[in-house]
């Protein structure tokens, strides 16, 4: 009987382990492979929003709780970063935590897709409850979904609906956000409430400096 119970807490901790590679939305499949270690600060902001990230799983992994919003340009390595975080807290919880990382942006195309699919997995249901039970998620891109990094455009009455029904089973883990939207944009894209619940508890990791890699080396 020992072993039957043994075995399955096992398979449930190493469920939990997978879910990170089995479940998450990567608008990139080369982030699968950003780690801390694969992450090179090619400047002093860098350093420093690397060794704020590190720290941030220090604090988690001791069992504090609280959402970490990276904030900055494109191309600066937010995403990459906020992967690390979790493949560390993956690797370092001993099985016993689940993480997750969603783009917002293929999140959204996924349920809308779903409309007319009606064989596909991944309607509103599913993927808000998915993204309700892990212990650390990433939401990524939190702005690119509507167009609006520089407009005065809104976030739609069912992107709210969704991102707010996550935010509310997601009271008291930890949410990790990758935005290029300034603090006042992200007032005019979403509502107040939701906007508040995206900053519970925040840890800011904003890159003022640090410029767009993926362009900087442009022959042309």
């Amino acid at each position: 009987m020992n072993k039957v119970r043994d075995d399955y807490y096992r398979a449930k901790d190493r469920e939990k382990y997978n879910m990170l590679e089995r479940h998450s939305l990567l608008p990139d499949p080369s982030l699968k492979q950003a780690t801390f270690e694969t992450f090179v600060p090619q400047c002093s902001e860098e350093i420093a929003n690397k060794e704020l990230a590190l720290d941030c799983v220090r604090r988690i992994r001791g069992g504090d709780a609280f959402n970490v919003i990276f904030q900055g340009i494109q191309g600066t390595g937010k995403s990459h970063l906020a992967h690390s975080m979790l493949k560390e807290l993956n690797e370092t919880t001993g099985f016993k935590t689940s993480s997750l990382f969603v783009s917002i942006e293929d999140m959204l195309r996924k349920i809308k897709g779903s409309f007319s699919d009606k064989n596909s997995k991944y309607t509103e249901d599913y993927l808000v409850n998915l993204l309700s039970k892990p212990d650390h998620l990433v939401l990524d891109d939190l702005g690119a979904e509507t167009g609006a990094i520089d407009s005065d455009k809104s976030a739609t009455d069912f992107v709210q609906r969704i991102l707010y029904a996550i935010t509310t089973y997601r009271q008291g883990k930890v949410t990790i956000l990758t935005t290029n939207l300034s603090g006042k944009s992200l007032f005019k894209v979403y509502d107040q409430k939701l906007v508040s619940r995206l900053l519970n508890r925040p840890k800011y990791i904003v890159f003022k400096e640090a410029e767009d890699k993926r362009i900087s080396n442009i022959p042309f």
